[in-house]
């Protein structure tokens, strides 16, 4: 597939703004408009309610060691676009900041539209290159069953072009399990190191499975790599009463909606939470819970011995349970908080509770983050985050914890990750749905919520200036788009009008040294 450099980027260029009464410095590196662009839906043809940025992936696909984005759209499930990017710097004039490729994914429509596709990134193929590979779940593909599901393991080679690695179906190609109607194999995805082996596996969300004649119940499907890849013979499969895990499913409670990896118990080998936001919980309908498996050094992989169930049920969670909360809807781990001189570095986990409701407003959203300790998730020191207590925020329905992501994007002494949490259902500035996104740091060694930033479109950005029903914020995601050290903040814009409605884009904000004043409140 012929690459071509992408020239329909909006970018603001802007020369360097002030912040007043603040007391930041110019040493400070900050997100923000300076140097800001848009990827716009490229597609030509028919492109209303595309929705294009419903999936977003961030990795290095091409071997460079700089970070690329990968962009699908709701309508066309066999379409991904790739942006691999470049080196450039902020308040620098760069003609091609990207270059564009297209991907056709081999999944076969259905009767019916399934869920969003879904994407990760991940090295699964060892080649010489050491570029990871573009993971995409289909759980709409109907090859046998509608919204069976599938998922593709998508490799671009050396020469450019891309080619299909795995083809993974429940059933087909040695891999176990039954494709079945509605199933939704696929609709998440979650890279992680959950054996000895030192090579990344694949766990695959499944939370339309049937179990026990219990419709949507869930499961999660793991896929491990040896040698030569993914191994077919090697999946297995976790869901209530099976694989070591008690209980008895129930129907409704989609295991396997969401899925995150991390070091949680510092042994240097990933566990898998797993969101599971349709339980029931102290009576309370969909009121969500997260189990979290634990990975092994052995070859035996993730092990339901010492499984773990969090909810708001539990003494020392913070809140309570209540019906619709919809705890364990989106899963990011991340390293939120410093570590006890001589304990092992562990991973700690947020929680999108994106229904909560705070202070009697339905629908505010929440986001509980639990911490890692050497004994794996605890309940010690948790903390339930809402928009009521960030500068500048305020307590209505806006599904605060939709969509999560972490990553660095402050320096100095005592920092850690970033906590990034959406409100893609959020009011803003009097638009409906127009949507917003935080930007939590850490200050200290722990998240500081008193000092998070609000990101939403202005005049200023390239997608700017908002609308209603943008959804600024249904997908985020970060990485080092520019290769200038600083992580750089992607955020899907669905709701976007381009040419007509509802076409999409993705909107991009870069970490600099600038100075500004726009939607960013410190």
């Amino acid at each position: 597939m012929k690459p071509h450099t992408f020239s329909l980027f909006t970018r603001c260029s802007l020369a360097l703004l002030f912040l007043v009464g603040a007391g930041h410095t110019s040493a400070s590196v900050w997100i923000g408009p300076v140097g800001n662009i848009a990827l716009t839906n490229p597609n030509a043809i028919s492109p209303a309610d595309d929705a294009f940025g419903v999936a977003i992936a961030v990795g290095d696909y091409n071997g460079d060691n700089i970070d690329d984005i990968a962009v699908a759209d709701r309508q066309n499930p066999n379409v991904v676009r790739v942006f691999l990017g470049s080196s450039w710097n902020i308040g620098e004039p760069v003609f091609s900041p990207f270059t564009m490729q297209t991907i056709a994914v081999p999944m076969v429509p259905g009767t019916t539209q399934g869920p969003p596709i879904a994407l990760v990134a991940g090295n699964f193929t060892r080649d010489i290159t050491g570029d990871d590979e573009l993971v995409v779940g289909v759980p709409g593909d109907s090859m046998t069953n509608d919204n069976a599901g599938a998922v593709f393991v998508l490799d671009r080679r050396p020469e450019g072009h891309w080619v299909v690695a795995n083809a993974i179906r429940q059933g087909f190609e040695g891999y176990g399990g039954s494709s079945e109607l509605n199933d939704n194999f696929g609709a998440s995805l979650a890279v992680g190191l959950f054996d000895q082996n030192s090579l990344v596996d694949l766990a695959i969300g499944v939370p339309g499975e049937t179990t026990n004649g219990q419709t949507s119940s869930g499961m999660v499907y793991i896929v491990y790599q040896g040698i030569v890849g993914l191994m077919n013979d090697s999946e297995e499969g976790f869901y209530r009463g099976v694989n070591g895990l008690t209980g008895n499913p129930e129907a409704g409670e989609q295991i396997g909606f969401a899925l995150a990896a991390g070091d949680f118990d510092g042994d240097e080998i990933d566990d898998l939470a797993v969101g599971i936001p349709g339980a029931s919980c102290a009576g309370f309908a969909n009121s969500g819970s997260v189990m979290v498996l634990r990975g092994q050094n052995d070859t035996g992989g993730l092990s339901a011995a010492g499984v773990s169930y969090w909810s708001q049920t539990q003494a020392g969670v913070a809140d309570d349970c209540e019906a619709g909360d919809r705890f364990g809807h989106s899963l990011v781990s991340g390293q939120f908080s410093s570590t006890p001189i001589g304990e092992e570095e562990t991973s700690d986990l947020a929680i999108g509770v994106p229904l909560e409701q705070i202070d009697g407003v339905s629908g505010a959203g929440a986001v509980a983050v639990l911490y890692g300790s050497p004994g794996g998730i605890s309940a010690v020191g948790n903390r339930l985050i809402h928009e009521g207590m960030l500068p500048g925020g305020s307590l209505q329905p806006a599904g605060f914890g939709l969509r999560l992501a972490s990553g660095r994007t402050n320096e100095g002494a005592g920092t850690r990750d970033s906590l990034i949490v959406a409100s893609p259902l959020a009011t803003e500035n009097g638009l409906s749905a127009a949507g917003r996104v935080w930007v939590i740091p850490s200050s200290g060694g722990n998240l500081a919520p008193a000092r998070a930033g609000k990101l939403s479109l202005a005049p200023v950005y390239a997608l700017g200036p908002a609308s209603a029903s943008d959804s600024f914020g249904a997908q985020v995601a970060i990485g080092d788009f520019n290769d200038d050290g600083d992580n750089d903040l992607a955020v899907g814009v669905p709701g976007h009008d381009g040419e007509t409605t509802n076409t999409g884009g993705v909107q991009l904000m870069f970490q600099s040294n600038f100075i500004f004043v726009d939607n960013f409140e410190d």
